[in-house]
């Protein structure tokens, strides 16, 4: 699943389209409540600035490569 999901990302993503993903990933427990909100903080477009949409596909990529590490590994 996180495979495919990280696979279609493109090279950009919506502040809408990461919120939904990070809903996702801590309603199947892959992430944490206060890992999801400290990534919700940090992400918006208001803090990203004008290549917000690169960057949180950037990021979103990472933090599925990351997550999938973490699922394999416990």
């Amino acid at each position: 699943m996180l495979q495919d999901l990280a696979a279609n990302i493109g090279e950009t993503i919506s502040q809408q389209v990461f919120n939904d993903i990070l809903q996702m990933l801590y309603e199947e427990k892959l992430l944490t409540r206060r890992e999801t909100q400290l990534l919700l903080a940090t992400t918006s477009d208001e803090v990203l600035g004008r290549d917000a949409l690169i960057l949180r596909a950037t990021m979103l990529k990472k933090i599925i490569q990351q997550v999938d590490r973490k699922g394999n590994t416990d």
